[in-house]
């Protein structure tokens, strides 16, 4: 019989239970910041700095942000997409955060900052370094140092220019700190980059009488820069004018001529003098004085004879403004060339005196002065003289109708009377009649009319050479279509 030894077998058992298993690795993880270190340079103290970073996972293990470190109140860490802090993201392998450092540093000295992300299953580092620079007020150059305004009225509005010039390392911006409603800067907020400069527009308009103020801006929300300047606001007479002038009567193209004096208690400053209203009616003279203004208004008829209204119109550089009213009468020339008149007998019949140049027929536009048309440009282009003037339009009877023609430089012209219309039950018979002042002569025509709408050609006037001619042409024409609708 074979003996079995079972302590050996027993030890066999034991030595094959506590043979170790095989053992498998994890894939490795890692964190890391591209870049991985932020050299920012040299940057503003109180300028808001946001930097773009990415966060990338390697591996094949997803990892969940647990904190960062190293941040504080001005200093943040960040995702692009959201705004939100990175604590409670998880990344899977390989893939990226964008993220970005937003921070507003503080204060001016060297920057080391070391910033750590810690994850469930790894971390990454990020080094930030630079220097943090404050903008003081002796960096910040105006030129000019002082803006002079100089002396303005109360409400006056004056403008200078001012420019602003940075000699900091870094930039800065700007914001208007003053609240002075009388002064304006434009722009009132912007940066500056470092070695830079801006045109900066201060407009003052003074609401009471002192010295100009002084502009002041808030510089990276830490320094001030304040801009002395030279001025003074005074306050403003009182102006007043003649109310009105009658500068009188003037036969067309002559001239007349009267005074406006204008007057202030205290000293002022004439900004404008402005003529409204005819345009016969000019400035010849404009003295102005600190405490007043004189003023010589000159009337030269070229128009139509009748009244001519107008104003003077006188403002201050602080608002104020007065007028004068301006009158006068334009009356026909004493001795023109060429007067036509018509006259009749009936109070309640409308007959329209014509004149045409050539061998127009009435009613042509250009050709014909009549109501419609009581100053067409004949002649030379421009000039008056040379123009015929429905100088008198008479709606009814017994008139007179006159047209006035000074120097006539066409060589015919022809006169029409038109029966236009009536008042009652019926055109009453009516007796008419023409006179022609032609070159010193007189020459005069008469018919009868019967009805409405007929057209009356009186004659003709020809010039050969400079010698003119009355020729009586005596025809009739129905011209009713141009007449009031009850010719028609």
């Amino acid at each position: 019989m074979t003996k079995v030894r079972r302590p050996l077998l027993g030890l066999c058992l034991v030595a094959m239970a506590c043979e170790a298993e095989p053992v498998t690795s994890a894939p490795g993880v890692e964190l890391q910041f591209e870049p991985s270190e932020l050299r920012l340079g040299v940057v503003a103290a109180g300028f808001e700095l946001s930097e773009p970073l990415r966060l990338g996972l390697e591996g094949g293990r997803s990892l969940r942000i647990l904190e960062v470190e190293g941040t504080d109140e001005q200093l943040q860490l960040v995702e692009r997409s959201d705004g939100f802090s990175l604590p409670g993201r998880q990344l899977e392998p390989r893939e990226a955060l964008d993220v970005r450092l937003v921070w507003v540093p503080d204060q001016s000295g060297p920057i080391q900052r070391r910033l750590r992300v810690v994850g469930d299953t790894g971390d990454a580092s990020l080094t930030v370094t630079g220097e943090v620079v404050e903008v003081r007020s002796v960096d910040l150059r105006p030129t000019p140092e002082r803006p002079d305004f100089g002396s303005r009225f109360v409400g006056e509005r004056v403008e200078r220019a001012l420019v602003l010039i940075n000699d900091a390392r870094v930039a800065a911006r700007f914001e208007r700190a003053d609240e002075d409603p009388s002064l304006e800067a434009v722009p009132a907020a912007f940066d500056l980059a470092p070695g830079g400069a801006i045109g900066v527009d201060l407009i003052w308009s003074p609401q009471a009488p002192g010295p100009s103020p002084e502009p002041r801006w808030s510089v990276n929300g830490r320094s001030e820069l304040s801009v002395r300047t030279l001025g003074e606001a005074i306050a403003p007479g009182t102006l007043r004018c003649d109310p009105q002038l009658d500068l009188g009567e003037a036969p067309r193209g002559e001239l007349r001529s009267g005074e406006v004096a204008c007057q202030a208690d205290g000293p002022i400053l004439v900004s404008e003098v402005r003529l409204l209203g005819s345009p016969d009616f000019e400035v010849r003279r404009d003295v102005r004085l600190e405490r007043g203004l004189d003023l010589e208004i000159g009337f030269e008829p070229t128009g139509l004879a009748g009244a001519q209204l107008g104003r003077v119109q006188v403002s201050t550089v602080e608002g104020q403004q007065v007028e004068v009213e301006l009158t006068a009468r334009t009356l026909g020339p004493e001795g023109p060339t060429l007067r036509v008149g018509s006259s009749w007998d009936t109070a309640e019949v409308d007959l329209d005196l014509h004149l045409t140049r050539g061998s127009a027929d009435p009613f042509v536009s250009g050709e014909d002065c009549h109501f419609q048309d009581k100053n067409p440009d004949w002649g030379l282009e421009g000039p008056w003289v040379d123009d015929p003037f429905l100088d008198r339009d008479a709606l009814v009877g017994p008139g007179p109708e006159i047209i006035n023609l000074e120097s006539p430089v066409e060589t015919r012209y022809e006169v029409w009377v038109h029966a236009f219309g009536f008042e009652g039950m019926s055109f009453p018979r009516t007796e008419a009649t023409v006179l022609i002042e032609l070159d010193g002569r007189d020459f005069t025509a008469d018919t009868r009319f019967d009805a409405c709408g007929v057209m009356w050609r009186v004659g003709a006037l020809t010039r050969e050479g400079l010698v003119w001619t009355w020729n009586p042409l005596d025809e009739r024409r129905d011209f009713a279509p141009f007449a009031d609708e009850r010719c028609r």
